[in-house]
């Protein structure tokens, strides 16, 4: 992967959080390209430069990280696995995140349909969604495993917030 800045980045779900995410992104820089299914949402992202695709599987082509944040397992599974997901275009050695706040089964099940792929998707909830789920005494997940394909033992980076996080991924937990 190249320079930071020269990095391609997908986003699909432009809801609350994922609008914000996308829009420092964009700030920061980064090749942008986003979906949403209400393509009213793309809008002011669009009019500040990023490319508006027409599916998921479209905002993934040429990207090399790909960030998900839609709102429950059933839009997660058809945004990422689906016949137009991300993965069904995403390039191998690719990092697919998901932001979105689902079940450690799908996480599990969708990082088994990267590994087919080659490409790595990583459950990463947003801290918002990890306070829900303390208030709500649910637990929260993460992980991913490595690719059979590609030897990459160093850490991914994601850039989304108002820090650079660092994360290396981990096997799903039941």
């Amino acid at each position: 992967m190249g320079d930071v800045m020269d990095r391609r980045v997908g986003f699909v779900g432009l809801g609350a959080m994922g609008s914000r995410m996308a829009s420092r992104l964009l700030a920061a820089g980064y090749d942008l390209t986003v979906y949403n299914r209400r393509r009213e949402r793309t809008r002011p992202l669009e009019e500040r430069g990023a490319t508006v695709a027409s599916t998921p599987a479209e905002a993934a082509r040429q990207a090399e990280v790909v960030v998900v944040s839609v709102a429950d397992d059933a839009a997660a599974e058809a945004v990422i696995a689906g016949p137009d997901g991300a993965l069904s275009a995403v390039a191998p050695d690719a990092i697919i995140i998901n932001t979105s706040t689902v079940s450690p089964r799908l996480s599990r099940r969708l990082s088994e349909a990267g590994l087919i792929r080659g490409a790595w998707v990583l459950d990463s909830p947003s801290p918002a969604a990890r306070r829900r789920r303390r208030e709500d005494n649910s637990s929260s997940s993460s992980g991913a495993r490595r690719p059979r394909t590609t030897d990459r033992g160093r850490s991914s980076p994601c850039w989304v917030g108002n820090r650079s996080i660092w994360g290396r991924p981990a096997p799903a937990r039941r």
